[in-house]
């Protein structure tokens, strides 16, 4: 009953900032799409201020208006009221409840539940806790106030932007592209820094945005359906080469990393291309292969296999994605 009287309170006073008229029976779903409206006027309207993205704690402000958040895969995922200091989630993610509101302390910078809780916090010293994470740390770009890394523990997966379009965004680079991408943004071109980096990391898990940047689950497992569905080409020459290749090396090639690979066998190659590709100093196609391991663990990792020449044999291994491995469920060994 509190959570409601507490979600009624949000709706009215989103109402009266937003200058909407709404009856009793009005949606939140509105709401999310006047304060969207409401941030693209304001961005057309006013020009971008540098102390915006200073990190400060957001103070209660009665003239500002509530702004929305999207992630890369899903819009609308929690919105925040500058009036009250408070987010409201609207979609389960991440751990969280749809309508779940957690309240800004503005004196410490602490986030709470309606049940008094710990939400994490967030300082102006650049440090953003989050249930999710833990702790994370921002620090400024060298070149300007428009830019903020994001550090956690020893990996960097992401950093703060304002954009041209004076939109406000977390990204993040997946591994060998270049261009980034937007992953958690609002329009509202005032939110603090802080608080952006709270919200994409609040509402994001650790292996959401580890598969982001890499590109795969680390935690799936695979069927011997799912690896001959990745499977374009069945030349038999291509994988004798690569077999006799693979065969050649201890340990499958991972002696420091991993020593449980000591004494496994090559289970079965799958070429996940249809043909070699012509890379100019060498030729080279993507392959799927299992390792049959002594303990029992059938692993299946890509690779890409390479050649100095057209005819001739595997010289090399370039794995694309350091560490990943994937446990095949239902490997029948021969």
């Amino acid at each position: 009953m509190k959570k409601l009287t507490i979600i009624k309170a949000l709706v009215a006073s989103v109402a009266i900032v937003m200058g909407v008229n709404i009856n009793a029976n009005a949606q939140l779903g509105g709401l999310v799409k006047a304060a969207k409206g409401k941030a693209q006027q304001n961005k057309q309207n006013e020009a971008p201020k540098t102390d915006y993205f200073a990190l400060k704690i957001p103070q209660r402000d009665a003239n500002a208006s509530p702004c929305v958040f999207d992630l890369k895969d899903q819009n609308a995922v929690c919105m925040w009221d500058p009036t009250q200091l408070e987010l409201t989630i609207l979609a389960e993610r991440g751990g969280h409840k749809a309508n779940d509101v957690y309240k800004l302390d503005p004196a410490t910078g602490k986030f709470t539940n309606s049940k008094g809780e710990s939400k994490g916090s967030i300082s102006e010293d650049g440090t953003v806790v989050t249930p999710n994470f833990g702790k994370l740390m921002i620090e400024p770009d060298d070149q300007g106030k428009y830019k903020y890394y994001i550090h956690w523990g020893n990996t960097y997966p992401g950093y703060i932007e304002l954009s041209k379009n004076n939109a406000v965004g977390c990204k993040c680079l997946k591994d060998g592209i270049s261009t980034p991408w937007s992953i958690c943004r609002t329009d509202d071109k005032t939110v603090n820094p802080l608080l952006v980096t709270y919200i994409c990391y609040l509402m994001y898990t650790p292996s959401e945005v580890w598969i982001l940047r890499k590109g795969y689950d680390p935690d799936k497992k695979y069927t011997s359906d799912e690896l001959d569905d990745l499977i374009e080409w069945n030349d038999q020459e291509s994988i004798d080469k690569i077999i006799k290749y693979e065969s050649s090396l201890p340990y499958a090639g991972f002696r420091e990393k991993h020593p449980e690979f000591k004494n496994c066998k090559i289970g079965g190659i799958g070429l996940m291309e249809s043909q070699w590709n012509d890379g100019n100093n060498w030729w080279y196609i993507d392959y799927w292969v299992v390792y049959e391991l002594a303990d029992g663990r059938n692993i299946m990792t890509i690779s890409t296999a390479r050649k100095k020449f057209r005819y001739g044999d595997v010289e090399n291994r370039y794995r694309q994605n350091e560490d990943r491995f994937h446990e095949v469920i239902d490997w029948k060994r021969k």
